[in-house]
């Protein structure tokens, strides 16, 4: 009796023909070692594809999500763990044959960095010690961020008068730090050339909406802004403290426009120091400035306050004796927690923690 030769078929495909119900179950890959930060891309489109852009990748389950940095251009910041990176990269592949994007490498640094850049992007060469600013074309704002680098001898200069003038010098060698972690928290930064204290301001804007098929048919809406202030002064007394708060209420209520959809809007100072009157401190501390548009039907406006002292001497493993930190209570949840970031030495109980 003579025997038909057949070759040998791999068990996978041998039970391609089963339904899956019936196929062996596979053994799962290892888990991977969890990343210790997040990745991030920017994507540029038309500010009416970004609904269907959210439609699209909410079809690519636990793959990444993004917010919106600058609603008129579209400038969408996307959040990734890097082990998702290729999943990602072959959705976005996918989602570009049904609308145009570009993608592009983030371009911040700063406290979120690991080893000097930020996971899951190219490190961009040849920019030390760069910051994310504001573009400005013919006077008006664009959505564009570009890297400014910061003069050398001028930060050398100032950080050798920080050390040698001590609490007569304005902490402006340590004013990069504050800006960075900022900026990795999706403020807008601008750096200010004007005469006194203020050497930069901030801007944050967040939009929620729930709306049925398309943005017109809108079921709700909340918009929540945030304008911010930094200060740099060798003293904070009772003077220069009434001067800042009154300035940044007059500044941030130019800014304000309430409407139906607007639900908050904060105004905030952080003050960056060599040394405080006690009295500014306490006052910086029991500071409550909350004001309600249309009886509240409109949203409100809450002023944010802290106050940090910064050495002269450079720092150590342990809290300088001249460093302190005093806030006011809606500041606490918010400006606080970005503090501790940008300066982690002046708070060592968090970083063991």
């Amino acid at each position: 009796m003579e025997h038909e030769s057949r070759t040998h078929c791999p068990f996978h495909l041998r039970e391609a023909h089963l339904p899956p119900a019936l196929r062996k179950p596979r053994k799962p890959a290892p888990p991977l070692p969890p990343p210790a930060r997040s990745a991030r891309l920017l994507v540029r489109l038309a500010a009416e594809d970004t609904a269907l852009f959210r439609f699209l990748l909410e079809g690519y389950d636990n793959t990444a999500y993004f917010t919106v940095l600058e609603p008129r251009t579209a400038l969408l910041k996307l959040v990734f763990s890097p082990h998702r990176e290729d999943a990602l990269r072959r959705a976005l592949g996918e989602m570009a044959e049904s609308l145009e994007f570009s993608v592009e490498p983030w371009p911040l640094t700063g406290p979120d960095t690991v080893g000097g850049e930020v996971p899951g992007r190219a490190a961009i060469p040849d920019v030390p010690g760069t910051l994310p600013v504001r573009h400005r074309a013919a006077g008006r704002e664009t959505g564009v961020f570009v890297m400014e680098k910061d003069d050398p001898s001028g930060a050398e200069a100032r950080t050798d008068q920080s050390c040698t003038a001590g609490e007569d010098s304005t902490p402006d060698g340590q004013l990069d730090a504050l800006l960075a972690t900022l900026a990795a928290a999706s403020f807008d930064v601008e750096r200010q050339e004007v005469p006194g204290s203020l050497r930069a301001t901030c801007a944050f804007h967040r939009r929620d909406e729930a709306y049925v098929l398309h943005r017109k048919a809108t079921l709700w809406a909340a918009e929540t802004h945030e304008y911010v202030q930094v200060h740099c002064l060798p003293r904070l007394d009772m003077a220069a403290w009434e001067h800042i708060r009154d300035g940044a209420l007059a500044w941030g209520q130019e800014r304000i426009r309430p409407h139906d959809e607007h639900m908050a809007s904060y105004v905030s100072v952080i003050i960056l120091c060599r040394s405080w009157h006690q009295d500014a401190a306490a006052a910086v501390e029991r500071c409550r400035v909350c004001k309600s548009f249309w009886l509240g039907l409109r949203g409100w406006m809450r002023l944010r306050a802290l106050a940090l002292i910064l050495p002269s001497a450079p720092w150590r493993d342990t809290v300088p004796p001249d460093a302190a930190c005093v806030c006011n209570k809606a500041a606490r949840a918010t400006l606080l927690p970005l503090s501790r970031r940008a300066f982690p030495s002046l708070f060592p109980q968090e970083c063991a923690s």
